[in-house]
């Protein structure tokens, strides 16, 4: 995980952009306003049957299909 972004310091988290690169190659370019459940949905469900702490996250997958990165590459996100 990278370094945390404060959520003071988010505007708008439904239109949040997200990338990743492989070996310093962007290999997806996205916005969380193309996610098929919002944020408040997602914590929601989550919430529902796990009980979420302080510092918990939650991850979810590609808006689009990716092929699975290979061990040796660098991946930065």
């Amino acid at each position: 995980m990278g370094d945390f972004i404060d959520k003071k310091d988010i505007k708008d988290p439904q239109n949040l952009g997200l990338w990743y690169k492989v070996n310093d190659v962007f290999k997806q370019q996205e916005s969380t306003n193309l996610m098929l459940y919002q944020i408040p949905k997602l914590i929601e469900h989550c919430s529902s049957i796990m009980k979420l702490e302080e510092g918990d996250l939650i991850l979810t997958g590609p808006s689009r299909a990716l092929a699975p990165p290979l061990l040796a590459n660098a991946i930065r996100a």
